[in-house]
C-alpha cells in the first residue's frame, strides 16, 4: 500500500484491515503492558486524551521519524483524530491483524 493509499484510510473514514509487524506497531511488550488482555483476540489502545491536542498533535507529526514506527504513528493519531478506533489481533508471535473502524 502507497503512503497516499494508507493515510487517505482515516482521511476518507473507509475501514480498514491488514497486516502489520509487531515492530512496527511499537508492541515489542504487548503482552507484558497490557498482562490482563489476552492478545489473541480483538483490542483497542486508544491515545490518551492528552496527546489528542492540536498542539501535541503537530509535535508528533513534526517529530516522528520517517520509517515505519513514525508513519505508523502518524496512522494512527490521525485514525482517532476523525473519530476512528483501531483493533488489534495477534496471527502470531510477529504479526498482528488491524482493523481500522470508523462509525
Amino acid at each position: 500500500m502507497t503512503a497516499k493509499e494508507r493515510f487517505a484510510i482515516p482521511q476518507e473514514r473507509r475501514d480498514a484491515v491488514f497486516m502489520a509487524d509487531r515492530s512496527t506497531l511499537g508492541f515489542e511488550t504487548v503482552e507484558t503492558n497490557l498482562a490482563t488482555t489476552d492478545v489473541a483476540h480483538a483490542f483497542t489502545t486508544p491515545p490518551s486524551p492528552v496527546i489528542m491536542t492540536r498542539e501535541n498533535l503537530g509535535q508528533a507529526f513534526a517529530y516522528s521519524a520517517d520509517d515505519w514506527k513514525g508513519r505508523w504513528i502518524r496512522f494512527f493519531l490521525l485514525a482517532y483524530f476523525y473519530e476512528g478506533q483501531i483493533w488489534y489481533r495477534r496471527v502470531d508471535e510477529g504479526t498482528f491483524e488491524v482493523q481500522v473502524r470508523f462509525n
